[in-house]
């Protein structure tokens, strides 16, 4: 990969959080231009503060001098003493068109508050809001934090379209399966203490299912075993199954 398509590089090392580790990275991970990426893991492994580490450039890591990152939080406490009108915020930040603008501001229930000020706005209109500044931003790299948190069906629908057709690169975390299938972007899974690229995780899932299959064949085969036990392990490995797919 030529360094002027690379927007983003971390290096191989391990996150910690207060002297105490939070998972590995076994190898280099390199995002280029227009690469999109899911990330994905139990609540409480990392996500978070790996990405503010990063955006912070707290990590061993490497960025773009021409990087214009959109990092999107729920954290909406800068904007509360906002008395600027919605729109003209929205209109000083967008770089798309105005039917675009208008049409994502629709999605996210922001038409009739076009006038009114930012910190009148209740908590869950500042956060889409927010998210509608960062996706309409000037930027070639959206790194979103659970964006789809205070979001209805409807303006899910509209964000998984608009991340599908934006023409730049992406990270999103989500425990949303329907939009992780929806966007079918690369993945990225923090699980058992490392960050797993796709062939790595699913290298993992084989091993795993290997031996869960090797020791359900031999219960099978040992009379002792109650069969509760077998159906548990056949539960296990149906589930890793699942996941493969």
């Amino acid at each position: 990969m030529k360094a002027k398509d690379s927007l983003l590089r971390i290096d191989a090392q391990t996150i910690y959080r207060e002297n105490r580790a939070l998972f590995k990275i076994d190898e280099t991970l390199k995002i280029k231009n227009k690469e999109k990426i899911i990330l994905t893991g139990e609540n409480g492994c990392g996500k978070t503060f790996f990405l503010t580490e990063l955006i912070n450039n707290l990590l061993a890591e490497w960025i773009n001098p021409k990087a214009k990152i959109g990092f999107f939080t729920q954290d909406v406490i800068s904007e509360v003493n906002n008395s600027k009108k919605v729109g003209n915020e929205i209109k000083k930040s967008t770089v798309f068109d105005e039917t675009t603008t208008r049409q994502l501001l629709g999605d996210l229930h922001l038409g009739n508050c076009l006038n009114m000020s930012v910190s009148s706005l209740s908590g869950g209109q500042l956060v889409c809001y927010k998210l509608a500044q960062i996706l309409l931003g000037e930027h070639n790299m959206l790194i979103l934090d659970e964006p789809d948190n205070f979001l209805d069906i409807s303006s899910i629908t509209a964000l998984t379209s608009f991340l599908k057709n934006y023409p730049f690169s992406v990270i999103i975390v989500t425990h949303d399966k329907s939009i992780i299938n929806e966007l079918n972007f690369s993945k990225w899974q923090i699980a058992k203490g490392k960050l797993l690229l796709p062939n790595a995780a699913s290298k993992d899932t084989d091993a795993e299912l290997s031996l869960l299959r090797y020791k359900r064949d031999e219960m099978m085969a040992d009379t002792s075993i109650p069969i509760s036990q077998i159906q548990e392990m056949s539960k296990q490995i149906a589930e890793l199954e699942k996941e493969q797919k």
